[in-house]
């Protein structure tokens, strides 16, 4: 039977497995599998290993084998004073100065990322270093835990055949990720743009697109810093169709571009804040698509997010209420047209409340206001039934 790759939210149960097996056996002197966490280029890996390290409280040391000189993973002979005999000096992965997260805690994750570009030289270096847990007359430290990280051959990275001694000493976990993982566990909590997320959110399958040599393509990553893009310029001029399409098709390429400007036309004929100010009523929504409907329901609870993160998340706010009564109103309306959809507007507001705050007060008064919102909730709240 063939696997599919796991999702970055599975796998994190198997990284943290590895590391407390790693723990275990590292005050034993036992040799430990060590995870080499596959996928392909923009998935996640990094951030979900950053992630990770901040939740146990350990530091996070982050080495790109790619970009080491063998000297660095060796180490230099250093000749002794009658040249008779030569040590060798401590490798410069092992130093923890260039740490990306310090943790509290005096366990340490050696993280080595861009393992799948290893040449052989470099390989059997490696092979001392997960064998033995040493190179050459340096070892490393109990409380230091090494995790691989790479692409896969079939992701045109470059990568290069893993020697079979080092295979076997290695757990591979072949990852990906889906668009409600990555808009829960990254995209809201990391300011991606509501337009991206509400576009990705009704377009799943356009997260990622088949990794390309020498031209753009779709992934988490490139998502991000498309939304990065955007925010920029924006920040600086109005955007125009031709921007969308410009950063777009340097960022996701020209196909996920076109489908994201052509949602963006949509999205953008309505006037969200003359709907949340009351200046406008809600449209007739018999008389709507589906498409219109979510481009809709998106742009209103966009603004309303926006609105929120001004306001702190005060519901006592007397603006706040009043757009809570024009969001209530929203869907309602939708419960009759348009069910399907209301969980992912409802996730939206719940994800960002409880990323700033904790709590979901705001998201919960909508239940209020109809029973039948419960419904919708216990969806994204994966409450059974």
């Amino acid at each position: 039977m063939s696997l599919q790759p796991i999702n970055l939210l599975e796998a994190e149960k198997y990284i943290k497995n590895n590391i407390n097996l790693q723990i275990v056996n590292n005050s034993k002197g036992i040799s430990s599998p060590i995870i080499y966490l596959s996928g392909p280029p923009g998935c996640g890996k990094s951030s979900l290993m950053e992630q990770i390290a901040i939740k146990l409280d350990m530091s996070l040391n982050v080495k790109y084998l790619s970009t080491m000189l063998i000297e660095q993973i060796s180490g230099l002979p250093i000749p002794s004073s009658d040249k008779k005999e030569y040590n060798w000096s401590k490798p410069e992965l092992f130093s923890e100065n260039s740490s990306k997260i310090k943790g509290n805690s005096s366990k340490t994750i050696l993280f080595l990322d861009d393992a799948h570009l290893c040449s052989k030289s470099i390989q059997s270096y490696l092979f001392q270093l997960l064998t033995y847990h040493s190179i050459h007359d340096h070892k490393l430290s109990d409380s230091t835990i090494i995790i691989l990280a790479g692409n896969r051959a079939q992701d045109r990275s470059g990568a290069q055949p893993i020697m079979a001694p080092i295979v076997n000493r290695l757990l591979f976990l072949d990852t990906a990720t889906t668009t409600e993982n990555w808009v829960k566990d990254f995209a809201v909590s990391n300011g991606v743009r509501n337009d991206v997320i509400s576009f990705l959110e009704f377009y799943p399958d356009l997260l990622s697109s088949e990794p390309l040599e020498s031209a753009s393509f779709a992934s988490p990553r490139s998502w991000t810093y498309f939304s990065l893009s955007l925010d920029q310029l924006e920040s600086e001029q109005e955007i125009t169709t031709n921007d969308y399409l410009t950063l777009g098709r340097g960022h996701i390429g020209q196909e996920y571009a076109g489908k994201f400007t052509e949602y963006k036309k949509l999205f953008c004929k309505w006037n969200a804040k003359d709907f949340l100010s009351e200046k406008n009523s809600l449209p007739n929504f018999s008389d709507l698509s589906k498409i219109d409907c979510y481009t809709l329901m998106s742009s209103i609870t966009s603004e309303f997010i926006k609105n929120l993160r001004m306001k702190n998340y005060d519901s006592s706010n007397e603006e706040i209420q009043n757009q809570i009564k024009v969001v209530s109103e929203l869907f309602n309306k939708l419960i009759i047209n348009a069910k399907e959809i209301i969980p992912l507007g409802l996730r939206l507001i719940y994800l960002s409340e409880n990323a700033k705050t904790k709590q979901a007060n705001i998201f919960m008064s909508f239940m209020k206001t109809n029973p039948a919102l419960l419904e919708a909730a216990k969806t994204i709240l994966n409450v059974k039934k």
